[in-house]
């Protein structure tokens, strides 16, 4: 059987963290962060079976700093975390004055 995969872009999503369109919500929601401490590559990061999972990636200045200007949250963006099953670094750690020297 063939598993239906739907992506579901959102531009206001931090209600839809809340919100969920699935009765008995998100089994697992994963919040990604550059800020993270977790890497999604660590073997201590292991999801769950789930049968809905909420997958949030920040704009591009970060999922903490869309969740600090988010109204409607009230959150502080350090609080981001808070909203997820798990936070993890999908990339690896960039200092960005070493870019700036290569």
């Amino acid at each position: 059987m063939t598993k239906l995969f739907v992506p579901n872009l959102l531009f206001v999503c931090y209600s839809r963290v809340t919100d969920c369109p699935y009765e008995g919500g998100y089994d697992y929601k994963i919040g990604t962060s550059d800020r993270a401490k977790l890497r999604v590559d660590d073997r201590k990061f292991k999801v769950p079976p789930f049968k809905h999972l909420l997958v949030v990636c920040g704009g591009s200045d970060g999922l903490e700093d869309s969740v600090e200007n988010d109204e409607a949250l009230g959150m502080a963006g350090n609080d981001a975390s808070k909203l997820f099953n798990a936070f993890v670094r999908t990339t690896p750690k960039v200092t960005y004055p070493s870019l700036l020297h290569s």
